[in-house]
């Protein structure tokens, strides 16, 4: 039998009250045999989320907000943006190796 990897990426934002100088903290998950990490950046500065998956058409992945805004998705072989939030249109991408 056949096992397929799906990798699921959650991100959640917490955002400081202080402004736009304001550090918050960018966890994601990852269900994959990896270690789950937290990445800090400052708001309104790219931040790359370090993970890395071999392309091919059984890849499956769903970056979400919260479980409801879809973020990027990624399948069979390539970027679906269709259904992507419009907030995070033109933000997001992966880079391939």
């Amino acid at each position: 039998m056949k096992a397929q990897t799906a990798l699921s990426f959650f991100l959640i934002l917490i955002t400081s009250l202080s402004g736009s100088q304001g550090i918050f903290p960018l966890a994601f998950f990852i269900y994959v045999p990896m270690n789950e990490q937290i990445v800090i950046g400052r708001l309104d500065e790219d931040i790359i989320l370090p993970s890395s998956f071999e392309r091919g058409s059984e890849v499956v992945i769903h970056w979400k907000y919260q479980d409801s805004y879809k973020v990027h998705s990624y399948y069979k072989g390539s970027d679906h943006l269709e259904s992507q939030d419009p907030r995070y249109a033109n933000r997001t991408s992966l880079f391939y190796n």
